[in-house]
């Protein structure tokens, strides 16, 4: 990883806990990464940033009820520094681009496995941008209809 520590803390939030449970274990395996905090809604999770002071943030952008890309945004606007990787399950290309454009570094799809995603936070720590490969090929789909 290319930031300036051994480890990689990350924030989980979800508001799913027992989904976490065998994935917090799974991060957890690997050295290089650390769980410094979950929360179940947005709210929570703007006060576990500040808390836990993660360098990256695994997030649901999923959940109902909730409008987790404009606590995105606040999170963001707060701490510019930290990385955020949306997850979802939708492949819907409005809600890509509107967490793209709310600033997130990551747009990872829910279905593929742990290895992709460690993948996805590897890419992120590197200062790069990640998205699934099937996000990928819409939004460069999605380009080429308005830009050639």
């Amino acid at each position: 990883m290319s930031i300036q520590t051994d480890e990689v803390k990350i924030l989980l939030v979800d508001n799913h806990q027992r989904r976490w449970r065998g994935f917090r274990q799974m991060l957890a395996a690997k050295p290089e990464l650390a769980i410094v905090g979950e929360a179940l809604n947005s709210l929570s999770a703007l006060d576990q940033v500040r808390i836990s002071a993660p360098h990256l943030v695994l997030m649901d952008i999923n959940a109902p009820g909730e409008c987790r890309l404009e606590s995105l945004r606040r999170m963001l606007a707060e701490f510019p520094s930290v990385k955020i990787i949306a997850l979802s399950s939708s492949l819907e290309l409005e809600l890509v681009i509107q967490a793209l454009h709310a600033g997130v570094s990551g747009y990872f799809v829910k279905d593929h496995g742990l290895e992709e995603l460690f993948r996805a936070i590897q890419v992120v720590m590197d200062f790069q941008i990640y998205l699934s490969p099937e996000v990928s090929s819409a939004v460069t789909r999605e380009f080429m209809k308005h830009f050639c």
